[in-house]
């Protein structure tokens, strides 16, 4: 069983977060400067609705992404 270190300090990050993800919901972004723990963050606020039995879908932007982005833009013309 992986365990992890526990999220202190975040409180209401987390609590926002976590109130973003509903039913219907197109979905969420959180953004900022690298290594704040904006990972962690939504892994911890993600674990809330799968832990009731909620499908989660993952999706990870990134500079190297953004190519995929411009192929399939490209693709659907």
């Amino acid at each position: 069983m992986e365990r992890s270190w526990p999220l202190t300090g975040r409180d209401e990050e987390l609590r926002r977060v976590v109130s973003a993800i509903r039913p219907g919901a197109a979905g969420i972004v959180v953004a900022g400067p690298a290594g704040v723990g904006k990972t962690r963050l939504v892994r911890e606020a993600l674990a809330v609705p799968s832990g009731r039995g909620a499908s989660v879908v993952w999706a990870h932007g990134s500079t190297a992404a953004r190519a995929l982005d411009q192929l399939v833009r490209r693709g659907t013309r």
